[in-house]
């Protein structure tokens, strides 16, 4: 239907420079449809690994992590779509991996079986909840990450390889933002921000799940802020609009001396498909800032 309906908008707009038959526009129509349907089905089943390089503070050397996030692991995504990332991840050689929530949508894969391609990793692995997994039950997420050898952090502090790592819960930036994904948290980025303690001379780096309060993370001496959320809006036209009407929608974003990374995400929300943005996992460089 989706494919259809986008189909139909880009015809029209092509009747704007084109005059043609009827039945012309009835084959365009048809056609870009089971274009844009198999290929958002091809992007929404095949994930890519997207390469980035991100100058930061304080390092004093060269370190490459795996930014895995929006995963939704449920009706369309299980255990094989799991090994793939995965496969991907180990492929890439890396020193860490951060998963930065939203692994699950719903309760139809939360069982041990689906997260043991996680254990096959060759990197210590961070994981942050997000809104999909307090739906999905974040107690039994957490649970069952533990037991497959997963570092859960909940608003705490982990030291690796002299990187720092701050892990939070799915919180929303302050006391004025509204909760469109209600939890009985009480505790905000801004809040957390005020009362954390962590050692200012390591370079820091920050998981979340939504790219929110980043003004309240950047008046702290952290230096990345990784976060997904968004997926890029997933399909057009909802990329172009989270792309105007969102602050920070996918990508790298500096806000002071903070580097803001947005992750797409490596899954979908609702109907699996993939139209001009992708699936992906995050191979992300940190090199010394000059």
């Amino acid at each position: 239907m989706l494919s259809f309906l986008l189909a139909i908008v880009f015809t029209d707009l092509l009747k704007l420079f084109l005059k043609l038959k009827l039945s012309v526009y009835r084959i365009i129509s048809i056609s870009l449809s089971i274009v844009i349907f198999a290929c958002g089905t091809w992007n929404a089943f095949n994930p890519q690994v997207s390469y980035i390089e991100i100058p930061i503070r304080k390092i004093g050397r060269e370190l490459r992590l795996m930014q895995i996030t929006d995963v939704h692991l449920g009706h369309f995504h299980g255990k094989d779509y799991l090994q793939t990332l995965v496969q991907k991840t180990n492929d890439s050689n890396v020193e860490l991996v951060c998963i930065t929530g939203d692994l699950f949508d719903g309760k139809i894969q939360l069982k041990e079986e689906v997260l043991l391609p996680l254990k096959q990793l060759n990197a210590p692995v961070y994981f942050v909840e997000g809104n999909h997994d307090e739906y999905s039950n974040a107690d039994v997420v957490k649970s069952l990450l533990r037991k497959v050898g997963v570092r859960v952090l909940e608003n705490e502090i982990e030291v690796f390889n002299d990187i720092q790592i701050i892990g939070l819960d799915y919180v929303v930036a302050d006391n004025e933002e509204v909760n469109m994904h209600a939890n009985n948290d009480t505790n905000t980025i801004k809040s957390i921000m005020q009362r954390i303690k962590f050692n200012t001379a390591l370079p820091t780096i920050l998981l979340h799940h939504s790219p929110v309060g980043c003004e309240y993370v950047a008046e702290k001496d952290i230096d990345l802020y990784l976060a997904g959320h968004t997926h890029g809006g997933q399909t057009f036209p909802a990329s172009l609009i989270t792309s105007i009407i969102l602050k920070h929608n996918k990508g790298l974003y500096d806000l002071d001396r903070l580097k803001i990374f947005i992750s797409e995400g490596a899954g979908t929300w609702g109907p699996p498909m993939r139209f001009l943005t992708k699936n992906e996992i995050n191979l992300i460089k940190l090199i010394p800032m000059r």
